[in-house]
């Protein structure tokens, strides 16, 4: 490394279509290997059907009525086209898919050696994440792939924040942690370590 140059942890890697072309592609692939047409065929299960009825109360008394399914989940289902009887559980595929596109980033902005590694291994990690089977497994009305997709945003913004040298910048990770919070509850563990660990590196 010449001296005065960046350090391989900060050294920037330039994104650019190889970049976009395997994120869509692996989201392509995750959305593909799950069962659509039978998803929006099969009626729900008890459980879902709690989460369908929640989704067609009035928006402002969602927060008051749900219990474990986070107010955003349910608010993303209720706009979903009732004409769709089980339409809903589109919005848990939909969160499959930003999960796979937060894996890839998350992965490929670590200190690789190279661009070329650096996507080989954000489309692994993508892979992994879309094509898993307790993933695809994941079909149902429930917020779980949202609670996958919202840690790994969580993770990603960390891994920003404690690259970036300017002081305030964990203000960022706050407000990722707000933004994601209505869509899962679990995001609060998840942002409880990360905010510790950016904290000690910090520190």
């Amino acid at each position: 490394m010449v001296e005065g140059g960046p350090s391989p942890r900060n050294r920037p890697n330039r994104w650019g279509w190889p970049d976009a072309a395997l994120i869509t592609a692996t989201a392509v692939a995750a959305a593909a290997v799950h069962p659509v047409g039978r998803q929006l065929e099969h009626p729900y299960w008890r459980d879902e059907s709690w989460v369908a009825v929640l989704a067609r109360a009035p928006l402002g008394r969602i927060a008051g009525l749900n219990g474990s399914t986070p107010a955003g989940f349910t608010a993303l289902v209720k706009l979903v086209p009732r004409s769709s009887l089980q339409g809903g559980r589109l919005i848990a595929l939909a969160f499959t898919v930003l999960g796979v596109v937060a894996a890839y980033g998350l992965v490929r902005r670590l200190a690789w050696p190279s661009a070329a590694v650096a996507r080989a291994a954000g489309t692994a990690a993508a892979l992994v994440v879309g094509l898993a089977p307790a993933t695809v497994q994941r079909n149902d009305l429930k917020q779980y792939t949202a609670d996958a997709c919202c840690a790994l945003v969580l993770l990603a913004v960390a891994d920003a924040v404690d690259r970036s040298s300017a002081p305030n910048a964990v203000w960022l990770l706050g407000l990722a942690l707000l933004a994601v919070f209505p869509f899962s509850t679990v995001a609060v563990f998840t942002g409880a370590a990360v905010f510790v660990g950016v904290g000690v590196r910090r520190l």
